[in-house]
């Protein structure tokens, strides 16, 4: 038994959180990797269907012939694309008849999944320090700029420390 916060904690209770915590690292480390080999790849101004089609010298007739559709559909699947409005399974069908495979990946635009939630810790601690502060000052208890910086940031390794339920909820 473990004391935590003046509550017995059991050894299962506290296995328990380390595998899920062991499990969200094995998940970061996943996406950061993924993430790095990525991060220099750039959609083509013609999107990846006709690159790669133009690339291998096939034909949007072609490519219509081996998916078993029109020169139309493939000629919308590609303004779609550009536009972001391709379907995966369209481009999964595409990618498949021109020999290729689709590969694609969410990942952090800037950084490590331990920076997003860094800073979204910091979001939520700003938002509750700057909330507290407007009921202070109502009460001409104000703080000083820097010990509301201090505030903001003890707040914010404590969410790092706990990661609440909560933390990524719009309130």
């Amino acid at each position: 038994m473990y004391i935590c916060k003046y509550t017995f904690v059991s050894n299962k209770l506290v296995n328990a959180m380390r595998m899920k915590s062991l499990v969200r690292r094995q998940y970061q480390k996943m996406v950061d990797d993924i993430a790095k080999q990525g991060r220099a790849i750039r959609v083509p101004p013609e999107g990846w269907i006709r690159t790669v089609r133009k690339a291998i010298n096939m034909s949007g007739a072609q490519l219509a012939t081996r998916i078993g559709a029109t020169r139309a559909l493939v000629a919308q699947t590609e303004r779609n694309e550009i536009l972001g409005k391709a379907s995966v399974k369209s481009l999964q069908q595409m990618a498949d008849a021109m020999g290729c495979r689709l590969v694609y990946a969410i990942v952090p635009k800037n950084g490590t999944t331990q920076d997003l939630v860094a800073e979204r810790a910091e979001q939520k601690a700003r938002a509750l320090v700057e909330y507290a502060g407007k009921h202070m000052a109502l009460e001409a208890q104000a703080l000083a700029p820097k010990k509301i910086q201090h505030e903001i940031r003890r707040l914010q390794y404590q969410f790092l420390a706990e990661l609440p339920s909560d933390l990524w909820d719009s309130k």
